[in-house]
C-alpha cells in the first residue's frame, strides 16, 4: 500500500506525526501506520477520520487540501522504480558466465570438488 497524501500535509505545516497523535489520543505508531502505509484501524475509523480533519482544521489547511489528505499519494516506492530503470544492467549482471576453481586453487584450500556445482541428489 502507499502512504496518505495527509504525510506531505503534515510537512507542509510543520506539524509531527507525534502532534496528531497527541491531538486524536492515539500512539504514534498507529498515525505512523495511517500515513505511511494507508492502514487503518479496525475500529471507529470514521470517527478517528473527523477527529484527524479537525485537527488539520485547527492548523489552517485549506479545504482542498483537508478533503484530499485520505487519498493515496502518488509516488512509486523505491523497488518499483529500481525495476523499471535498471532492469537490463541487473539481468547482465545475473547471467555472468559460471567461473570453474582451477586445480592450484582446490589443492590450496584442500577442497575434493569445486563447492560451485549444482548439488546432486
Amino acid at each position: 500500500m502507499s502512504g496518505l497524501y495527509l504525510k506531505s500535509i503534515l510537512g507542509g505545516i510543520g506539524a509531527k506525526q507525534s502532534d496528531l497523535a497527541r491531538s486524536v489520543f492515539l500512539s504514534p505508531a498507529t498515525i505512523s501506520q495511517i500515513v505511511n502505509h494507508g492502514l487503518w484501524p479496525k475500529k471507529n475509523a470514521s470517527v478517528l477520520k473527523v477527529k484527524i480533519t479537525e485537527f488539520l482544521r485547527e492548523k489552517g489547511v485549506g479545504e482542498v487540501e483537508v478533503s484530499a489528505a485520505f487519498n493515496t499519494a502518488d509516488k512509486p516506492s523505491i523497488a518499483q522504480s529500481n525495476q523499471t530503470n535498471g532492469n537490463t544492467s541487473l539481468e547482465e549482471v545475473m547471467l555472468l558466465k559460471k567461473h570453474r576453481l582451477t586445480q592450484e586453487a582446490r589443492r590450496a584450500f584442500k577442497l575434493l570438488r569445486d563447492p560451485f556445482e549444482e548439488v546432486r541428489s
